[in-house]
């Protein structure tokens, strides 16, 4: 597919934040070295993804026809199970919900 840079290093991002996240929750992986140097400090040399990915997916949601294939691929991602900041805030998992039916309202009005 002869997608934009842009959109490849935004999917790169969110699924890098994502397996890190759901190896963190391993056994193996919160004590390894994956903690501390998983794929997103190895593709993108930061450790910010549970905070970054949400940011992302509101600036994208901004022009959803323009930005509606990682849309759809953070949907995928939260539908896997990724949680990032909201896992550890207080009533993180209910805006999580909200968050997550607004994102399939906002793909199904383009799609």
């Amino acid at each position: 597919a002869n997608l934009p840079y842009e959109v490849i290093i935004g999917a790169r991002y969110c699924l890098c934040t994502a397996l890190d996240e759901a190896a963190a929750l391993t056994p193996w992986g919160s004590n390894s070295v994956w903690s501390g140097s998983g794929l997103l400090v190895t593709f993108h040399n930061e450790t910010w993804g549970g905070e970054k990915f949400f940011q992302l997916l509101a600036k994208l949601s901004q022009s959803p026809r323009e930005h509606i294939n990682l849309l759809e691929l953070i949907n995928y991602c939260l539908l896997l199970g990724f949680e990032g900041r909201y896992r550890v805030m207080e009533n993180g998992r209910s805006q999580l919900e909200t968050m997550k039916q607004r994102l399939l309202q906002l793909i199904r009005s383009v799609r």
